[in-house]
């Protein structure tokens, strides 16, 4: 009888935790790209997201279609990443941290402001799509299925992403262009149209995350990135800035913390979690993984 039970808690919260990994992991792909290609702390990446929410909560509310949904809100944040890397961004590769961050830091604040002004800061929602909405019952597990969803798509996602950056030409390419741009652009490449795309794609992951998450408990308003931009950084501290598999692991890490912490340490998780990052900053600087790709 105890086995059972703690099978079933374990099955439902063990669900909750890989979403909430997933959700961590695909936010902070955007951070692990941008500073493993030139040190750029990108603190507007939550703008992004919340952009990218923004455009998908649009196109659902206008066509009731939750796949043109996902992939307005993907072009979009794609589409601003895009733009923002070639005025701005690229000029900031080499550049000291601090410079990156307050810069980014200004763009988020510029960002927000714009969605304010048009959209005004009234909370919104993406309902869950209707033939998702459901559950699965298996004895005393229920699962929802639009959570199964959201971790499938997540899955996908993050081998699409190491496919594209170990087996594909461009990511070679752009993997060679992080360590020595220099010698890649004397072979007669444009190392820069490369780093625009990569840069895009993160920034379009961004606004895919902010619209899948939405139908499971986020609400949509202008300052929606300020908390999950913090625990991106939260994620790739802990795995290793740059490092992509090690954004996985911090992840994983932040994911099973928050869900299952939240069970027992309810208000005190986010103190705990402070403490981690501490002590990997004390011990391991570079995170589990170290350093960039």
């Amino acid at each position: 009888m105890f086995l059972k039970a703690f099978f079933n808690w374990f099955a439902t919260w063990g669900i909750i935790a890989l979403s909430l990994s997933l959700y961590y992991i695909l936010f902070s792909l955007g951070i692990v790209l941008t500073f493993g290609m030139h040190k750029v702390v990108n603190f507007a990446h939550g703008a992004l997201y919340m952009v990218g929410a923004y455009c998908g909560y649009i196109i659902y509310c206008s066509t009731n279609n939750f796949v043109l949904a996902l992939l307005f809100g993907f072009s979009g944040s794609f589409i601003l990443g895009a733009l923002l890397e070639r005025m701005i961004i690229c000029r900031l590769y080499n550049s000291d941290s601090t410079i990156t961050f307050l810069i980014t830091f200004a763009l988020s604040f510029i960002i927000i402001g714009i969605v304010k002004l048009v959209a005004s800061a009234q909370f919104r929602t993406i309902k869950m799509p209707e033939a998702l909405s459901k559950r699965i019952i298996m004895g005393d597990i229920r699962i929802e299925i639009y959570r199964l969803f959201f971790i499938i798509i997540s899955i996908m996602i993050l081998i699409g992403m190491h496919i594209f950056l170990t087996k594909t030409k461009i990511g070679n390419i752009v993997r060679a262009g992080t360590s020595n741009s220099i010698a890649v652009e004397i072979l007669g490449i444009n190392v820069s149209n490369f780093f625009t795309l990569t840069f895009a794609l993160g920034s379009g992951i961004a606004g895919l995350c902010g619209v899948l998450f939405a139908p499971l408990f986020t609400a949509l308003y202008p300052t929606m990135g300020d908390e999950i931009i913090l625990w991106g950084f939260v994620v790739v501290i802990i795995g290793g800035l740059g490092n992509f598999y090690g954004s996985i692991i911090g992840g994983i890490i932040l994911g099973l913390l928050h869900s299952f912490g939240s069970l027992y340490l309810r208000e005190y998780v986010l103190i705990f979690t402070y403490i981690l990052v501490i002590i990997i900053l004390t011990i391991r600087p570079q995170g589990i993984l170290g350093g960039r790709e």
